[in-house]
């Protein structure tokens, strides 16, 4: 084995890996590689298993990140970035790749990424690893965020983890990061709600924590002529049964209605039967997709759980967020009983709401902030 990837180049693999179907929990253990003689003399990334290695010759724009067991390992190789591995790192610390590579864990790499990240960077890092989806390592922000994957890991591995390794760099701020990291995030729009309510004011976020993410909600009792036995609310807060149901824009995929209604009418006849049977489908899918919505938030609300809906506007429209924030703490205090006076200082704090804005810009594609944020960003 020739190399060890390490922080942005481990975080780049997991995420190409992660999209592919692979479970970080099903890789076999190894220990950290020392490069081998031949790999100063002529390393290109043709090295690599390309169904495993998906990044370009290393640059010095774009380094490629190795960890090494100690300063006299170290090799001069053109565009890598060579670090020095903490001594007696704890099990499972190394995975195999393939027989020229191996890579830190997702525990090791929310650790290395302490000192690398902003710390709100850092807790959105570890929704990405202990959720079910993994951004794309091209473009991080703007580009196709994948889903419905294993997680890399979870809060109470990291953790563990972290207790392992002593009192070393970036551990004091991983083990600080870890506390606002929720698992089981299901999108990137979960991971962000989550992150924005359960960092604290000082840190940009509402301060609302800790949260629950994708908790299972009996509802077996509820009159339920929908065959649902259980809800999943995306997220549900502690300090009252109130919670939010994310509904992005591909939620109800009215841009599909339109494109097909449009074909209908320019379609000649040989096609009009086709066309108009794939917009029956659709409208009738979009139907379905609504009334289990609505029974959704009845079944909850008649659980004692109050769901609101948040929708994109609510993270890109300056000061939409915060409004939804005030109806949830009202109901909190109409409904519940409970006192929501700290959390509402903080909404009513002018200075507070420009730094919440500012986070939020930080993680949403750039794109879609373009069309949808008003006033400042």
């Amino acid at each position: 084995m020739a190399l060890t990837l390490s922080h942005q180049s481990a975080l780049d693999v997991y995420r190409v890996l992660r999209a592919e179907g692979c479970n970080p929990h099903e890789m076999d253990a190894t220990s950290l590689a020392v490069p081998a003689p031949w790999v100063g003399k002529r390393f290109t990334a043709k090295d690599f298993d390309p169904s495993v290695w998906r990044w370009p010759t290393p640059n010095r724009e774009r380094p490629l990140h190795i960890l090494v067991p100690a300063r006299d390992c170290r090799r001069y190789i053109a565009g890598c970035c060579a670090h020095t591995s903490i001594r007696d790192l704890p099990p499972r610390s190394i995975l195999w790749l393939d027989e020229h590579a191996s890579i830190v864990s997702p525990e090791l790499l929310f650790l290395q990424m302490a000192d690398v990240f902003s710390f709100p960077a850092l807790v959105m890092l570890g929704y990405e690893l202990c959720g079910h989806f993994a951004r794309s390592p091209s473009e991080p922000r703007d580009g196709v965020i994948s889903d419905d994957m294993a997680a890399a890991t979870d809060t109470a591995s990291i953790k563990s983890y972290l207790s392992k390794v002593g009192a070393k760099r970036g551990v004091i701020v991983a083990r600080r990061a870890l506390q606002y990291v929720h698992d089981h995030a299901l999108s990137s729009p979960e991971a962000i709600l989550a992150l924005m309510y359960s960092l604290p004011p000082e840190e940009g976020g509402y301060g609302m924590g800790p949260v629950t993410l994708n908790m299972r909600v009996d509802v077996d009792d509820c009159d339920n002529w929908t065959g649902a036995k259980t809800r999943l609310p995306d997220l549900m807060f502690s300090f009252a049964p109130v919670g939010i149901n994310y509904d992005g824009s591909k939620h109800l995929d009215l841009g599909e209605l339109v494109r097909l209604a449009r074909q209908a009418a320019l379609s000649g006849a040989d096609e009009q039967d086709e066309v108009n049977s794939l917009l029956g489908s659709k409208m009738a899918e979009v139907r379905e997709k609504v009334v289990d919505d609505i029974m959704r938030n009845r079944q909850l609300a008649a659980s004692g759980k109050m769901v609101f809906v948040a929708v994109k506007e609510d993270l890109y429209g300056w000061g939409h967020l915060d409004e939804l924030t005030r109806q949830i703490l009202r109901c909190a205090t109409t409904v519940f009983d409970v006192d929501v006076s700290e959390f509402l200082k903080t909404l009513d704090d002018t200075d507070k709401t420009r730094e919440r804005h500012a986070l939020l810009g930080a993680f949403l594609p750039h794109g879609d902030a373009r069309k949808h944020t008003h006033g400042c960003m």
